[in-house]
C-alpha cells in the first residue's frame, strides 16, 4: 500500500480509499466506452476523480451530454475555480487507486487509454452511503461528457488542469 494513502488522517483516508478511487476511474472508463470510445484517456482520470469527489462540483453537473463545457464553466465559476487545486492535491491518490485497479485487472492500459480489464465489477457497488452511488453516477457521466471532445489536452485546459 502506498505511503501517500497510509499517511492521511483517518477521515481523509476513508474518502480517498484506493478502492473507491479505483471504482471512480472504472465508472469514468465505462462512461467513455458507452459513448463509443475504446477507453478513457489516462489524463482524464485525474479530472474525473476530483470532480466526482467534490460534492459542490458533483451537484452542479448537468448530467446532460449536450451541455457545452464552456457554458457549464461560465455558469459555475466557483466550482471550476476549485478543480485545478483539488486535482493537483489528490493526483498521487488517484495514482494509488489506478494502480489498485490495474493490479486487480479491473482496468488495463491500452496505449494512451485506460480500458476495462478482465475482472468484471458489478454495475453499481452497493454501499451504505448514497454519496458513493452519487460519485459512481457522476463518474460515469463525466467519462461520457469529457470524451465528447476528442482533444484531451483542450478538455484539461478548459478546466485548468495540467497533464
Amino acid at each position: 500500500m502506498s505511503r501517500v494513502w497510509l499517511d492521511l488522517p483517518r477521515d481523509s483516508a476513508a474518502l480517498f480509499n484506493p478502492a473507491l478511487l479505483a471504482v471512480t476511474v472504472l465508472r469514468g472508463v465505462q462512461g467513455a466506452v458507452e459513448e463509443g470510445k475504446r477507453g478513457l484517456p489516462w489524463e482524464t482520470a485525474y479530472l474525473v476523480v476530483p470532480m466526482c469527489l467534490d460534492a459542490d462540483v458533483r451537484s452542479a453537473l448537468s448530467m446532460r451530454l449536450n451541455t457545452p463545457m464552456v457554458s457549464w464553466i461560465a455558469s459555475h465559476p466557483s466550482e471550476r475555480a476549485a478543480i485545478p487545486g483539488k486535482a493537483a492535491a489528490i493526483s498521487p491518490l488517484v495514482t494509488v487507486g489506478l494502480d489498485l485497479a490495474l493490479r486487480t485487472r479491473t482496468l488495463a492500459i491500452d496505449g494512451a487509454l485506460i480500458v476495462p480489464g478482465e475482472h468484471k465489477v458489478p454495475k453499481v457497488i452497493k454501499s451504505a452511503s448514497s454519496e458513493v452511488a452519487q460519485i459512481q453516477k457522476a463518474a460515469k457521466y463525466l467519462g461520457r461528457w469529457l470524451t465528447v471532445n476528442p482533444n484531451t489536452t483542450a478538455v484539461l485546459n478548459i478546466f485548468g488542469v495540467r497533464p
